[in-house]
């Protein structure tokens, strides 16, 4: 170190005065060690200063004139301070004067001033030299280099995470960016609001610190399988604010070409709403519009996962089917929504009546069917058709009238297996038979034989 530094102190122009003429080898080899020196400095991209505590440069390298325009004379000729900006003088001076004091090294950043005008950033990092028998004080050499380029670079790209941010948190979804490890390097303001942290504070933390545990569990697979190179998709319910909220989660692939960028996008919506009006729509193709009871398709589902259910096993089901008696004169005389207020009484009384079942459904026109699940009690249907005829005994007013409505009713019983269309077979010819011996009535019949 000393050597160099004396080597550099050479090229002090005070100093190499008549130094091409020394004959001494000593001499000559500190001369030939200093035009080393100066060779390698006049090469060097970074500015290189020696400072003495008085201000004095003992050396500046030519790089001072490609970054800062200034040749060395000039530079030579100004303050020691003169080209660093003004607003940044202050913390320069401190670093020095700390330097000169304390000993050791520091790394500033400011703003240089260019012979041109234009606003130069510099990192420069400097480093005390002890006192030696050269200069008989202590004195600083310290390296600056251009880092406009890069600063400039920084300060876009913390501009567009800026932007990013901002339009992130505008976006009504859950957004997290996961490294391949599962850690967050970006969350957006309604990822944090399931978790109580802010974005910045979710940075770095796992998946499964971030999501609790019963969270963690069911995204794992889908986030293993996005880590892959697979699109995963996933709904969780989440309790929100004493309501419970439905979210579904994607996770895709992280694309790019650096390492740092593989990993996975998590996206989180809230589907609450569309759950709802699904269900809704479901209930609506599934329920008649005028009763409000379950129509032929839910029947028919209901009834198929009945006997599924009972298959192989000794658990009687009963199917009964129902019909109004005569309500086509009901139609023809009173017109079709007085028809269709009967409809609406009839299948309320039938609700009322028809306590215990499994299913209760208007199949279409005046045809009604009820499917009693737990028929092991002897002539349980029987007793349900005993009721619903007493219930439709009382006389339904109609616009200033009334009608009485009668019921005719077919009851099959399945002690075993039976397909659901040999069941409702055998429940027709049941009201077949009811209607052929008079109608307000009801007939039975058993899988194994007529009841």
């Amino acid at each position: 170190m000393e050597l160099a530094l004396r080597a550099i102190y050479s090229l002090h122009p005070a100093r190499v005065t008549g130094m091409q003429q020394v004959g001494d080898p000593a001499l000559a080899s500190a001369q030939h060690t200093a035009l080393l020196a100066r060779l390698l400095t006049a090469n060097l991209r970074d500015l290189v200063v020696w400072l003495r505590a008085d201000g004095e440069r003992l050396f500046m390298s030519d790089a001072v004139t490609e970054i800062l325009g200034w040749t060395r004379d000039e530079a030579a000729a100004m303050p020691p301070l003169a080209m660093v900006d003004p607003a940044d003088r202050a913390q320069i001076q401190q670093a020095l004067t700390r330097l000169f004091t304390e000993g050791g090294e520091a790394i500033a950043t400011f703003r240089g001033c260019h012979k041109d005008g234009r606003e130069i950033w510099l990192e420069a990092l400097g480093r005390r030299v002890h006192e030696d028998a050269i200069t008989g004080q202590p004195s600083i050499i310290y390296t600056a280099r251009d880092v406009t380029a890069r600063l400039l670079a920084e300060r876009a790209l913390a501009e567009s995470r800026l932007q990013l941010q901002i339009i992130a948190d505008s976006v009504p979804a859950l957004i997290v960016q996961l490294d391949e490890n599962q850690r967050i390097v970006f969350a957006n303001a309604r990822a944090s609001e399931h978790t109580e942290r802010t974005p910045a504070q979710m940075l770095q933390l796992s998946l499964r610190e971030a999501m609790g545990e019963e969270g963690y569990l069911v995204a794992e697979p889908h986030v293993a399988a996005a880590l892959r190179g697979e699109r995963g998709r996933y709904e969780r319910q989440i309790q929100a604010d004493d309501e419970l909220r439905v979210h579904e989660f994607v996770c895709l692939p992280a694309s790019g070409t650096d390492a740092l960028n593989h990993g996975v996008y998590l996206f989180g919506y809230d589907i609450t709403h569309r759950k709802l009006v699904e269900m809704r729509l479901n209930e609506l193709a599934r329920s008649d519009m005028l009763t409000g009871l379950s129509n032929r398709r839910a029947f028919d589902e209901k009834l198929d996962l009945a006997l599924m259910r009972r298959a192989g096993t000794p658990q009687p089901l009963a199917l009964m089917l129902i019909d109004l008696d005569r309500f086509k004169d009901i139609n023809d005389t009173l017109g079709h929504l007085a028809g269709d207020s009967v409809l609406k009484v009839v299948a309320a009384r039938l609700r009322e009546a028809a306590f215990d079942i499994d299913v209760l459904a208007r199949l279409g026109g005046d045809e009604f069917a009820i499917l009693i699940g737990d028929a092991g009690a002897a002539q349980s249907a029987e007793l349900l058709a005993a009721r619903l005829k007493v219930a439709m005994s009382r006389p339904i007013p109609i616009t200033g009238s009334t009608v009485t409505v009668t019921l005719s009713i077919g009851i099959a019983y399945c002690n075993g297996e039976l397909s659901a269309r040999d069941l409702t077979h055998l429940a027709d010819r049941a009201l077949y038979a009811a209607k052929e011996s008079g109608r307000n009535t009801f007939r039975a019949l058993r899988a194994n034989g007529d009841g």
